[in-house]
């Protein structure tokens, strides 16, 4: 299946906030022991964006571009491709080490490593910039070397790298969103967004709520 994108035009005025998500309840007994139950083994993730000035004069209209998105998306019915990086041209996950070479294993997941703790498995891999693939250091090229799955984030090599050898990636990602429910508008059970007319043909909107989900 196939997604469109979140608008990278207008940017987010005010940064971006990401919130890695967790379903855990917690129990607690009597003598003050905790029991924890876990039920998510990966993080949902969410996003808030602030917008605080929208111009509904210069072409193409901001105002009405993140009012159309909205309304195309059916509010939080309709899942979408959001990049973080927001269409900047840098790489968001750089040298990251996804593998050492076996001799026999062909098959490695890009992923985003946090602070050497958690190994986040990225999908969705942009085009621009150039995804790069490395053995040792050295630049590999496709299809002559290897094969990238850009929906999955699979890289598949047509000959397994050699044993002790480190497989690195320069790559951006984006992630499968869609608005959080309830999000502000007026009537009290349903989902909305509010956007301010503060002044002479500009607009306030606040802050944009997004949530992971599987599609």
């Amino acid at each position: 299946m196939s997604y469109v994108q979140y608008p990278t035009s207008p940017r987010y005025s005010f940064g971006l906030i990401r919130s890695p998500l967790f379903s855990t309840r917690v129990q607690y007994a009597a003598s003050g022991k905790e029991l924890r139950a876990t039920f998510w083994n990966d993080p949902k993730w969410g996003f808030r964006l602030n917008y605080q000035s929208l111009d509904d004069q210069i072409s193409p209209n901001e105002y009405e571009k993140i009012l159309g998105f909205y309304l195309l998306m059916g509010g939080p019915a309709t899942a979408f491709l959001f990049d973080p990086n927001h269409g900047f041209s840098s790489y968001g996950t750089e040298g990251v080490f996804i593998g050492t070479g076996d001799d026999a294993e062909t098959e490695f997941q890009l992923i985003h490593n946090w602070g050497g703790y958690y190994d986040e498995p990225c999908a969705n891999i942009l085009a621009s910039p150039v995804p790069r693939i490395y053995v040792d250091g050295v630049l590999k090229s496709t299809p002559t070397h290897y094969t990238l799955n850009s929906t999955t984030g699979l890289v598949t090599f047509v000959s397994a790298p050699a044993m002790g050898k480190a497989v690195t990636a320069d790559f951006n990602h984006q992630y499968l969103m869609r608005f959080l429910e309830g999000g502000g508008g007026s009537g009290a059970s349903s989902d909305g967004a509010d956007f301010e007319k503060f002044q002479w043909n500009l607009w306030r909107l606040g802050q944009v709520d997004l949530i992971s989900t599987d599609g």
